[in-house]
This record gives structure tokens, C-alpha cells and sequence, in this order.
């Protein structure tokens, strides 16, 4: 996993999920922090869509990603990281 990569996604989930940046983690998961709930969830996936230029939306199985490490190898896989 590239290092560029986790930081960009721990970057725009903690400011998704309105948390300070370094506060979320690549082991993190929907069950870490309170803020990731549905809500949290989907500003996640309004967030990479808008970073990512509308990439984001067609990857099957984002929606249902649960954890850091799960969404990042699902953008490297779809090469938008």
C-alpha cells in the first residue's frame, strides 16, 4: 500500500467525518470513530467522488466499504490512486 496513498485517504476521511487530520488511521474502520456512521459514510463517498474528479462513483463495492484500508485498495485496483 503507498504511503501517498493512505495519506490522501486519511486525510479526506478525517475531514469528511470532521475529525482533526492524523486522527484517522489506515487500520481504522466504521466501527473506530462515532462519526462514521450512514451519514459519515456517505460524506466519505461524496468527498472521494469530489477529490477524484468522478471516478469514485462507478467502483462496485465502495459503498459497502467499511474500513480505510478497504476503500484505498479499492481505488488503487480501479487505478484512481
Amino acid at each position: 500500500m503507498q504511503t501517498d496513498a493512505v495519506s490522501v485517504v486519511t486525510h479526506i476521511v478525517a475531514k469528511a467525518l470532521g475529525l482533526p487530520d492524523g486522527r484517522v488511521k489506515v487500520e481504522d474502520t466504521i466501527d473506530t470513530h462515532p462519526e462514521w456512521d450512514s451519514l459519515g459514510h456517505l460524506n466519505i463517498l461524496t468527498a472521494l467522488e469530489r477529490q477524484f474528479g468522478g471516478q469514485v462513483a462507478a467502483i462496485q463495492g465502495l459503498a459497502k466499504a467499511t474500513s480505510v484500508r478497504a476503500i484505498i485498495e479499492l481505488l488503487q485496483s480501479h487505478r484512481v490512486i
